[in-house]
């Protein structure tokens, strides 16, 4: 004969009080993860290598955008908000606000090979420039062409 063993009102209240934090406590790293990967997707791009840049102390910067086939990418980020732009003067205004002062710019147009064919590239050379640096503050931006992506939590 087996003994049925039921739980107090206190132990019911203790189990479910064990399995809420584990909850909390899993949405918490996925929140941070999250964070994470959005921070390494952001310091990939024109803007974050700007910023990378810029706190290095460099006075010169250099990048290139794709102006064929131009994807879209994280222009600021602040926690696990991000905002994304693929217009390349939203980019480059943005880099600009990371410090620097767009000094020249040119493009080039590659017919040669086959996984470059017709890629038009945009070359752009930037100065330090303290004046241009500022916090992003993009919440209430109306900008087009940039998008705000709020992960769900």
């Amino acid at each position: 004969m087996s003994l049925i063993s039921k739980k107090s009102p206190e132990q019911l209240a203790q189990a479910a009080a064990e399995k809420e934090r584990k909850r909390r406590e899993a949405q918490e790293l996925e929140y941070a993860a999250e964070g994470k990967r959005a921070w390494q997707a952001f310091m990939s791009t024109p803007v974050g290598l700007a910023r990378q840049s810029f706190e290095r102390g460099d006075q010169v910067f250099q990048c290139s955008i794709s102006a064929s086939g131009l994807r879209t990418v994280i222009i600021a980020i602040a926690g696990n908000v991000t905002q994304s732009a693929s217009d390349p003067v939203v980019i480059l205004n943005s880099v600009c606000r990371e410090g620097w002062e767009l000094v020249n710019g040119s493009f080039l147009v590659s017919d040669e090979g086959a996984a470059l064919r017709g890629d038009t590239v945009g070359y752009y050379l930037f100065r330090r420039c303290e004046a241009n640096w500022r916090e992003a503050d993009w919440r209430d931006s109306n900008v087009p062409g940039v998008d705000d992506e709020r992960s769900a939590s």
